[in-house]
């Protein structure tokens, strides 16, 4: 998943330098497969992956945006909990 490929990018020991080039080619093919499925996420998702792309530092604005609009979206069905948890 994304948010694990995040994980990894901040692990110690590191990873090599190559590895971690990688990543954000990886998470650029996520992010067009995901695109056209995102308003199938539930909220906790869509955090997940906003993080994880902010993590490695990739991700087009396009797909930021419209994480936020989807969750801006859910806001009102969500429990404060949740809320929280952006």
């Amino acid at each position: 998943s994304a948010w694990s490929l995040a994980q990894l990018a901040r692990s110690r020991p590191m990873f090599p330098p190559e590895t971690l080039a990688r990543f954000p080619a990886v998470l650029s093919r996520l992010e067009a497969a995901t695109m056209p499925v995102l308003h199938e996420f539930i909220p906790r998702y869509c955090v997940m992956l906003a993080w994880a792309f902010a993590r490695v530092g990739t991700g087009t604005h396009a797909f930021f945006n419209t994480l936020g609009d989807l969750l801006m979206g859910q806001l009102h069905h969500m429990t404060p909990r949740q809320t929280s948890n952006f």
